[in-house]
Order: C-alpha cells, then sequence, then structure tokens
C-alpha cells in the first residue's frame, strides 16, 4: 500500500516453540521470585508452602472453571485468582489439564468422604441405599454446574488419548474408594451379594452418571426418587442371585 514502510511488519503468529519458551520463562520467574522472598515472607518450611500454594490454586481453578466453563477458562485467571503466576500453575501441575484433572480427584475425595458420613449409621440396605440417593440428588441440585463442567471435560479428554488415560486414572482411584466403601457396608450389614465389589462400583457410579445427565437434561421429567429406587432394584437383584447360587452350591 502507498505510504506504507516496508520495514514495518505484522508480526509473526505464535508457534508451540514461542508456547514453550514463554512458559519456562514464567516457570523460572515463579521460582527465582520464591527464592528470593524467601527471608521476608514468614518461614514455611517448602512441603507446606507447596501444599499452600496447590490448595490456593485449586479453590481458584474451582471457582473459575464454574463459572467460565472448561473451554472459557484462563490458566492466566486461575493464577492471578490464586495470587500466584502461571509459573506457579504450570510448576505444580503442568498445565489447564492438569489443574483439572487435580480438582477433579480432589472433588472426588470430597465427595466420597461426605457420602461415608451420610450413610454412616443407617441400620439397613434400604436406608443406607435411601441415604446415598438423597445424598446425591441433593449435589445435583445444589452443584448443577459441576456435572455440566465434567461433561464438557468428558468430551475434551475423549478426543485426546493421553488425556483420556489420565482421566481414566482418576476414574480407576474413585471406583477403588468407592469399592472399599462397599466392602464395609456388606461387612457391616452382613450382606453377601453376587459380583464383586469393584463391579458394584461401576455399577453404581454409571447408574449415577446416568441420573444426573437425566436429570440436568429433563428436570420435571425424571422423578426425584427414581435413584433410590433404582438402586434398590439393582441391590435385590444382587442379593437374589447371592441367594440363587448359595442354593445351587448346597
Amino acid at each position: 500500500m502507498a505510504g506504507r514502510d516496508p520495514g514495518c511488519q505484522p508480526p509473526e503468529p505464535a508457534t508451540d516453540h514461542d508456547y514453550l519458551r514463554v512458559r519456562h520463562i514464567a516457570e523460572a520467574i515463579y521460582i527465582v521470585s520464591t527464592m528470593s522472598n524467601a527471608g521476608v515472607r514468614p518461614r514455611l518450611k517448602r512441603r507446606e508452602a507447596a501444599a499452600q500454594t496447590r490448595q490456593r490454586l485449586l479453590s481458584s481453578a474451582r471457582d473459575v472453571f464454574v463459572r467460565r466453563g472448561y473451554h472459557g477458562a484462563s490458566i492466566y485467571e486461575i493464577a492471578e485468582g490464586a495470587g500466584y503466576s502461571i509459573g506457579a500453575l504450570y510448576s505444580h501441575f503442568g498445565g489447564k489439564e492438569g489443574v483439572f484433572l487435580a480438582l477433579l480427584d480432589r472433588h472426588f475425595d470430597e465427595q466420597l468422604e461426605a457420602y461415608s458420613r451420610q450413610i454412616e449409621g443407617a441400620e439397613d440396605t434400604g436406608k443406607v441405599l435411601q441415604a446415598g440417593s438423597d445424598f446425591w440428588t441433593q449435589f445435583l441440585q445444589r452443584d448443577p454446574e459441576v456435572v455440566i463442567l465434567f461433561v464438557e471435560f468428558w468430551s475434551v479428554a475423549m478426543r485426546d488419548p493421553e488425556l483420556t488415560e489420565r482421566f481414566a486414572d482418576s476414574y480407576r482411584r474413585l471406583r477403588s474408594a468407592l469399592a472399599g466403601l462397599i466392602d464395609e457396608q456388606r461387612q457391616r450389614l452382613g450382606l453377601s451379594a453376587e459380583g464383586s465389589s469393584m463391579e458394584a462400583a461401576i455399577v453404581f457410579d454409571s447408574l449415577i452418571d446416568g441420573f444426573a445427565l437425566h436429570k440436568l437434561a429433563d428436570p420435571d421429567g425424571v422423578p426425584d426418587d427414581l435413584l433410590g429406587r433404582a438402586l434398590s432394584w439393582l441391590v435385590t437383584g444382587m442379593l437374589a442371585e447371592s441367594r440363587a447360587a448359595e442354593t445351587r452350591g448346597s
């Protein structure tokens, strides 16, 4: 174009190399700033300081992910909300996927701990199932955006083989913990049911996830008590199978 300075050219688009260079610089700045401030801030043991940083980043991440969605969330906003640089986020989690998976693991742990307290002391199988159904239904009513966020990330993970495997690891840990909880309840209530506790955990979790999706899509068309009744049908069938197997073996 006439009159334009030929030395003024538009910038080249950023490359993967540029991205990695910025990431490494951010990590280096974070590490150096942490070391240089060691004598200014109150002395904390390194492990305690790292744990504090991690928890602050996770708390900020939950807020940002819930408000923005997975795609709309920015690692810069997450780091800023926690009071750190993006170097801290990369140092602890490796990036956006890592912080989300860590947040998912924390969410699973918190939910199982709360669920365990909810069913503690239930006197029979029916009351355990009803308490469990009430817990998940109330969670869905209280935090529907968490389920929506989970579905969004699931769709992302299923398109990336490496991320799928990392996502599967989180689910394996969840199922293992849920299987342990099922074992505890079987022993406490003296139940002998067909199938392993791990198989039961897979089916229970699948049923809960499916109920959540249908309930969110059609709140009026899916009864609140349907999950409890479905869990009861499932356990009744497992107990009947076990009794039939015992009869055949006697």
